[in-house]
């Protein structure tokens, strides 16, 4: 590749820029999501007692590491601030989720119809806002805290299904799901950098636990006023590329999707492939990665025996195998599908192999936590299952309905989504004892019996295809109006390199 090209594919109008912008925007999000849960575990202690234990027949094997733990105190590790028993912590750490649902609807809907760059923007420069109030809340009260963080993620619960309208303009069919994977890679990369971060900035005496919010808060600050300045809401073509394009039918977005027509949703909400969408959000990015985002840290700390800071470290690696394994699996399925492969049949498969390492990971990890590392190992396994079925839970919403993405993505998430919040507090009903393997492996039963229930459901029901509400949407569209070249920016930008820059 000569080097003027390659120059062109990073600046601000290439697709390049805009997938890289995509990956650090939800990375930050999803840093600013898993922040309270490790400086929870630097901030508050848990209601442990011996009696906890005794309905537990194998106490005496299963926790031999906490055992000594709990009676050695670690001069390095964090001296706790708050008094809140694992009922409270989980209802504190289930707020953002309660509140991230509610607006994930609204969100899509508003980018589908005003553009998704400053509906991501605000939605991110609120959510940084909360985080950032985070200590001064917690020292005011319990109340306040659940609030500020409630707050935050009716705040994020805009800016994905914006993001993924604006990505459904920027990408074409062959580069969707790399695009939108590449993106969504940031998820795990995010709790890896927020974990990591968390447990660092938590366990060093001369910043503590509230310089975490202080520090991540900020970082996401910054790349929301970045995103703001930089990013189009659609990329600026030359005249003689729209016209190539509209013949090849390359693009997904030539069109202004501000129709007054009423989306279908009545037709949306009798498709059993949409259910389909929806029990898997519920089930694998709602309810297992929800169980494993609120509750790893903690399982860490008082299961496998680790520090704070270890927890910070260590927590990092699944999702950094996670990341990986998103990347890897939407090449794969990307190729698979350019080699003819059904669109339906990769996205099937992904959901089956990921819902066979979840369930086969998470049943036997809380039988072994003498060995903290085999533990560990096994957490990583079930969320490396969860980056598998990512490309069949986030790219089937494009394959569903590539011209109204931000919309069935908001109604998918925000009843997907709602496990999030619901698991954290099964998980709070279920431990009384934080240091009590028996509530952990109900927890872990659960999860698995659920993973296994998504993979099933949406092998049945499940599609890669477009849908015909979605075409008839479509058709609307082209029947309205032409498509006119001085709607899609007839400014020439050498930067925008056309159907053949992709993500790589």
């Amino acid at each position: 590749m000569a080097p003027s090209e390659d120059k062109r594919r990073w600046r601000p109008n290439s697709r390049m820029f805009f997938a890289a912008m995509c990956f650090v925007g939800v990375t930050s999000m999803d840093s600013l999501r898993v922040n309270p849960s490790v400086a929870i575990t630097a901030m508050a202690v848990t209601n442990h007692k011996q009696g906890n234990l005794s309905h537990d027949q194998n106490y005496s094997t299963h926790a031999c590491i906490n055992v000594a733990s709990m009676e050695d105190t670690n001069d390095t590790d964090v001296k706790a601030e708050f008094t809140w028993n694992s009922q409270t912590q989980e209802l504190l750490l289930s707020a953002f989720f309660i509140g991230l649902p509610i607006t994930q609807l609204f969100g899509g809907w508003l980018a589908d119809r005003v553009g998704g760059k400053w509906v991501v923007t605000v939605g991110a420069v609120m959510t940084a806002a909360m985080n950032m109030l985070v200590p001064v809340a917690a020292r005011t009260g319990v109340a306040y805290f659940f609030v500020v963080r409630l707050m935050a993620g009716l705040a994020e619960g805009t800016v994905i299904p914006a993001m993924f309208t604006m990505i459904g303009k920027w990408s074409t069919v062959d580069t969707n799901t790399r695009i939108s994977s590449f993106a969504l890679a940031g998820a795990p990369f995010g709790l890896a950098v927020g974990q990591m971060l968390s447990g660092l900035i938590c366990s060093t005496p001369w910043l503590g636990w509230p310089f975490s919010f202080y520090i991540l808060g900020s970082i996401a600050l910054f790349w929301a006023m970045t995103w703001g300045l930089l990013i189009e809401e659609q990329p600026r073509v030359s005249t003689a590329s729209i016209e190539e394009e509209l013949q090849n039918d390359d693009m997904q977005t030539k069109k202004d999707n501000n129709s007054k027509k009423p989306y279908p949703i009545c037709k949306v909400l009798t498709s059993p492939p949409v259910y389909a969408l929806i029990i898997i959000r519920f089930c694998i990015q709602g309810w297992v990665v929800g169980t494993l985002l609120t509750n790893l840290p903690i399982f860490m700390k008082y299961i496998l025996g680790f520090t704070v800071r270890e927890v910070g470290f260590l927590a990092s690696v699944p999702y950094i195998c996670q990341m990986l394994t998103v990347i890897m699996t939407s090449q794969i399925s990307d190729y698979l599908i350019g080699r003819g492969t059904s669109v339906t049949l990769v996205r099937k498969a992904t959901a089956d192999i990921g819902a066979i390492l979840i369930a086969g990971s998470l049943i036997p990890v809380a039988f072994l936590v003498c060995n903290r590392y085999v533990g560990l190992a096994l957490m990583i396994i079930a969320t490396i299952g969860t980056g598998v079925a990512y490309p069949a839970v986030f790219s089937n919403t494009v394959d569903l309905a590539p011209r109204s993405t931000g919309t069935l993505y908001g109604i998918s998430n925000t009843l997907g989504m709602s496990a999030s919040f619901i698991s954290p507090i099964i998980t709070g009903l279920l431990i009384v004892d934080q240091y009590d393997p028996a509530g952990w492996r109900n927890v872990f039963y659960i999860a698995s019996a659920i993973a296994a229930f998504a993979a099933v459901f949406f092998h049945i029901f499940g599609s890669g295809e477009e849908q015909e509400w979605a075409r008839e949407v479509e058709i609307e569209l082209e029947d309205k109006e032409s498509l006119k070249k001085d709607e899609v920016y007839p400014i020439y930008n050498p930067g925008y390199v056309n159907a053949q820059d992709s993500v790589q």
